[in-house]
């Protein structure tokens, strides 16, 4: 190659070098320029439905919450789980030290898998059973558009929630026992 040949391959290098470090730099000050970028806990916080039990235990109130730390729909469906059976959000409905279930979404179908160990802690018969199936099953229907129904399933030849409320077959939301809020909507 000549020396004017290496001259223009060299200037076209530069150029193009030139080139790529000012979009990168035009680049870099529209990302800095633009709104800060969400915490982690906005980033992972998201709006939930629960379905949480009244005073009395004998329904269910919606509750429109902001539920933190779901990035994932798995992440998500664990943290409305979480959030409907605490103690103190469901007012003692749901034992102290539930293990929390195996979860899988298998299409519209979303299956919660618990070990049977909090059954003799679960107190109340079979209203009360039946509200905290309930509680699970309205509070994740109502929140995640993919899931229509629940399936809870507990190893064993019992397929009892605790002893009265059957689970051989999938939920689907039930309005039964939901109390409409005084304010006609979800709280």
């Amino acid at each position: 190659m000549s020396g004017k040949g290496k001259w223009i391959g060299l200037a076209t290098v530069g150029l193009l070098a030139g080139v790529v470090i000012a979009l990168s730099l035009v680049n870099q000050r529209e990302e800095t320029s633009a709104a800060p970028p969400a915490t982690a806990t906005e980033a992972a916080s998201f709006e939930a439905t629960l379905y949480l039990p009244d005073a009395t235990l004998t329904l269910l109130i919606p509750v429109r919450e902001t539920v933190q730390g779901g990035v994932g729909i798995d992440q998500q469906l664990r943290q409305v789980v979480t959030a409907v059976v605490d103690p103190i959000r469901s007012k003692g409905l749901f034992p102290e030290g539930m293990p929390p279930p195996q979860i899988v979404l298998y299409e519209s179908t979303l299956v919660l898998g618990y070990d049977p160990s909090f059954r003799p802690r679960f107190g109340g018969g079979a209203l009360r059973e039946l509200l905290a199936v309930d509680a699970l099953v309205n509070s994740l229907v109502a929140t995640f558009e993919t899931v229509k129904q629940v399936r809870i399933v507990m190893p064993g030849e019992d397929e009892r929630f605790v002893s009265h409320v059957d689970v051989s077959h999938p939920f689907v939301y039930n309005p039964q026992f939901v109390a409409e809020p005084a304010t006609g909507g979800v709280q």
